[in-house]
């Protein structure tokens, strides 16, 4: 969502999760649904995350775009991209180069939940889509190859919010691919 707005000339901001959890009704922390997230955010907008911060734990939805917070408009729709062999990295390095994506991945491994720096290479592979990431970018030329994935679960995991997936074919680590 920040991506794409800031891409469509807005400004560059940091939204909410904490607002999905609390306030989608099909969210809260055990997880989501990255199209639905969409048609709540369509509904509603989503304030910013200094106006609703994090708090990684289930709230009470305190949601309200006439209290004065920042938060952008209702979003316009989205759309779906289907790659022609998701399990190819330069499909999804193609991907990439038109716009952030959203991707599922299965974060329920120690090694993701865990994750501090370097390149992740083995996390599990399950077809259990358990988490939504943003993935942003690609090192095709690092000694590791590896595609960038921001996280939700703020600054403090990873590598300031993000995890460097290792590249490969098949289903990548989490299930990334």
């Amino acid at each position: 969502m920040e991506s794409s707005y800031c891409l469509n000339g807005g400004p560059l901001l940091e939204l909410s999760p904490q607002q999905l959890v609390d306030c989608g009704p099909y969210s809260g922390c055990n997880g989501g649904d990255y199209p639905l997230a969409w048609e709540y955010f369509t509904d509603h907008g989503q304030e910013t995350n200094s106006d609703y911060p994090y708090t990684a734990k289930d709230g009470t939805c305190n949601y309200a775009s006439s209290q004065g917070r920042t938060y952008i408009p209702k979003v316009n729709g989205s759309y779906h991209v289907s790659l022609p062999d998701p399990s190819e990295p330069l499909a999804i390095m193609q991907a990439v180069e038109e716009r952030t994506n959203a991707i599922g991945i299965n974060a329920s491994s120690g090694a993701f939940q865990s994750y501090e720096s370097g390149v992740l290479a083995k996390c599990g592979i399950s077809n259990q889509m358990n988490h939504a990431v943003t993935l942003e970018g690609y090192d095709a030329y690092a000694s590791e190859p590896y595609f960038l994935v921001r996280n939700s679960w703020g600054t403090g995991w990873g590598e300031f919010g993000y995890v460097r997936f290792a590249m490969t074919d098949g289903k990548g680590p989490c299930g990334m691919n």
